[in-house]
């Protein structure tokens, strides 16, 4: 229909919106019964509500459906409300649009129709004796299929509706899309967040589960127990600012802490659960940064507040009337996807979870006060020494650059021993990137002459550039001759030799991966500009700077930049800078190389292109800056999901807290009674160096490939996730080869030999 000028339509939404959002809100079959069974029981409430039932629920049926070869599917039944064909076109058809009552839990008007994100679903229902079928299918095909047929007693035998109304949905499952074991759901189904309320024993729902095909087609009840605790905290309070608002929060602490859920964050049973009168809108520890808190997993808790689901009415009520919504909810207050709970930006979240919050915190504070007054040194004067020797190599072992400078490698006794070097001998070099490759080789050992030819193994993959490179004199090092080449990625390939080779036959090889890497823009502040702002340099050494301008606006081709040192010396410029634009990205890349001559001299690095300069402090130091030293200290405790954990929630990054108590540690520690005696066994010591070996590894391994993407750059094996979990695995094995080799004769030195 075209739009004539001066006229207005609303803006329609596409199918496959539609579908993208439904398939962000559902993502596997609990979710999918999460919404089935809440909305029987909110159909219950609506008739309890308007005096049709004396009870605030129902039974509600669950047919599990599996079929092997053919699509499984689940049901859903109920002996509600009932629909007719209208109220089904109502509430199915028309995706998006506002059609739940205050206090239901299809705030959205999506609800268990963004179950097509798994397949096709059917709804029946009877309503004042007369049967309605529709369907709606995953690619959002609705069907009207019966309209008002009169009931039968063979029809309301298979619907299981002997009487009155009731509703039976199905989910036909597309290929592709599992069901979980009828037993996995019988286990972990009751322990949803969503569903606590609805199978709590003393609820007036009650939710049946049968196999449908067995033998014995018995149904099973489903039942959500709360965890066995103390009621610590009971409080009712006032919401400023929104008058008629209140809130009540009740908190339980458990004896011992409850665990981390296989199946994620919808089934763990400790943190804080946000309800209105009926909807129950997430469960978590309020605040994502007290989630790595290990003290939360001892409480669990309830904060109600019904003025939730008035809030979200008025809001919807305001927007059918085009009308501008009060400034105190001008916002949708819940997440519309149903994943992240409320909106922590809406001022009456921020005003509900301000209190609650305060009350939490005061209990985990407690708790973490009650743990200091309890513990005790545990660690004996032998293990103290240990565990300071194992900090101590852990230092420097971070500290210390993964991959050796180019010095260093020059002075080092491998190199010594070889005539003939390419650095960097191990690379990985992205699609459609270019990088540099240094030739070494001693004057002794190039007497016949001076040209290397290069060649590669793959060369649809690798291209090099140029195939043969003439040597020269280096020129702070009088035996050795310097050359280099450029490589450019082609085609993703795990392992390319690159082979340099001298006219009498001698050789010397680097091994290059080919990645796809995925390069983020550069958030620029300025047109050009280094990396970062400061840098440090040893003295008498050399180091990369980093050089960045805005592609294409300017610098859309290879360019070169002018480079030079203001200030009063101590700092100098080797060799030149060419900017090049880096592809699908918005910015150009160039590499500045700095000597430091003169120590604790302080300069500035400046470049210049097209009139735009960037300039870096550059201070020359003796040794440049290490981290803080790591303490390692053995705590009578338990972590749950690992032996040992940094104290980044105690604001000490670099303390690392071994737990005795972890059930993979106590059989070998001994009992806690005693002083952990196993400690200064050789055993104990021996697993106290792999934990070290095992958190110092894989902190190592994450901060460097935060700080240097580029030697991390796996991310082209993706299509082949075996590789890629190889990479990594590989990758993290040799660091702790290395660290081991060291820390195991450490944490063994004090251990008598009859032990």
């Amino acid at each position: 229909m075209k739009i004539h000028e001066g006229q207005s339509r609303e803006a329609k939404v596409g199918r496959r919106y539609a579908q993208l959002a439904a398939t962000h809100s559902i993502s596997d079959v609990y979710d999918v019964l999460v919404e089935m069974i809440t909305n029987a029981d909110d159909s219950y409430g609506r008739q309890f509500r308007g005096g049709c039932r004396s009870k605030n629920g129902g039974d509600i049926l669950v047919e599990h459906c599996a079929r092997r070869g053919k699509p499984s599917s689940i049901t859903v039944r109920d002996r509600a409300e009932g629909m007719d064909s209208e109220k089904m076109q109502e509430v199915i058809y028309n995706i998006g649009e506002f059609t739940s009552d205050e206090g239901d839990r299809g705030f959205m008007g999506r609800g268990v129709k963004d179950c097509t994100s798994l397949g096709d679903l059917t709804f029946e229902s009877i309503s004042e004796d007369r049967y309605y079928k529709c369907s709606l299918t995953s690619s959002l095909v609705f069907t009207n299929e019966v309209d008002g047929r009169k009931v039968t007693t063979a029809l309301r035998d298979r619907l299981g509706i002997p009487h009155r109304n009731g509703t039976s949905v199905t989910l036909k499952l597309k290929p592709g899309k599992s069901l979980p074991r009828f037993e996995s759901l019988v286990e972990i189904l009751p322990d949803h967040y969503a569903l606590r309320r609805i199978l709590a024993p003393d609820s007036d729902s009650r939710v049946l589960m049968v196999k449908t095909g067995s033998t014995r087609q018995e149904r099973v009840r489903l039942v959500h127990h709360r965890p066995r605790g103390e009621l610590v905290l009971e409080e009712s309070f006032e919401i400023d600012a929104y008058k008629g608002a209140e809130a009540s929060l009740r908190i339980w602490r458990v004896d011992d802490p409850l665990d981390d859920h296989k199946e994620g964050y919808r089934f763990e049973r400790y943190g804080i659960i946000i309800s209105g009168e009926r909807g129950v809108y997430e469960c978590s520890t309020l605040l994502d940064s007290l989630r790595g808190d290990h003290h939360t997993r001892l409480f669990y808790g309830e904060l109600t507040c019904p003025h939730i689901d008035r809030l979200l009415s008025e809001y919807e009520k305001a927007r059918l009337a085009k009308a501008a919504s009060a400034e105190s909810n001008d916002t949708i207050l819940v997440d519309p996807n149903r994943k992240s709970g409320l909106n922590r930006q809406h001022p009456f979240t921020q005003q509900l979870l301000r209190i609650a919050i305060a009350r939490y915190r005061e209990l985990l504070d407690a708790e973490k006060e009650r743990e200091k007054s309890h513990r005790q040194e545990i660690e004996s004067d032998s293990t103290r020494r240990c565990l300071d020797r194992l900090a101590r190599l852990a230092s420097e072992f971070m500290d210390a650059s993964d991959a050796p400078s180019l010095d260093s490698v020059l002075d080092s006794e491998a190199f010594s021993s070889r005539a003939f070097f390419l650095y960097p001998e191990k690379l990985n070099v992205g699609v459609s990137a270019e990088r540099p490759i240094s030739i070494y080789v001693k004057k002794d050992a190039a007497q016949a002459s001076r040209v290397v030819s290069i060649t590669c193994d793959e060369p649809d993959s690798l291209s090099v550039s140029p195939s043969s490179v003439e040597l020269h004199d280096h020129k702070k090092r009088a035996d050795l001759l310097i050359g280099s080449f450029s490589v450019s990625g082609k085609a993703i390939c795990p392992a390319v030799v690159v082979t340099a080779t001298l006219e009498d036959g001698a050789c010397a090889e680097a091994i290059l991966g080919v990645v796809e890497i995925e390069n983020e823009d550069w958030n620029f502040s300025q047109r050009l500009e280094f990396e970062r702002a400061k840098y440090e340099v040893r003295v008498g050494k050399s180091k990369t700077l980093r050089l960045l301008a805005l592609n294409p606006e300017l610098v859309g081709t290879s360019t070169k930049a002018e480079v030079w040192v203001s200030g009063k010396g101590g700092v100098a410029v080797v060799g030149s800078c060419t900017l090049k634009p880096v592809p699908g990205t918005n910015y150009a890349e160039g590499r500045v190389r700095i000597r430091g001559d003169v120590l604790k001299a302080r300069a500035q690095v400046v470049a210049k292109v097209a009139g735009h300069t960037a300039e870096a402090v550059v201070r020359v130091v003796e040794r440049e800056k290490q981290g803080p030293p790591v303490r390692i200290t053995l705590v009578a405790e338990d972590y749950v999901t690992t032996r040992a954990k940094w104290a980044d929630d105690k604001q000490q990054p670099n303390l690392l807290m071994i737990g005795a108590k972890h059930r993979a540690l106590a059989h070998h520690m001994g009992s806690e009674a005693d002083d952990f005696p196993g400690q200064d066994t050789p055993l104990g010591r021996a697993l106290i160096a792999e934990v070290v070996a095992e958190s110092v590894c894989r902190r190592g391994l994450v901060r460097d490939a935060l700080s240097n993407p580029g030697k991390f750059r796996w991310g082209g094996l993706a299509d082949t996730p075996a590789i890629l979990a190889e990479s990594v695995l590989v990758e993290y094995l040799r660091r702790m080869s290395k660290f081991l080799t060291q820390a195991h004769p450490i944490a063994l030195r004090d251990i008598p030999n009859d032990r």
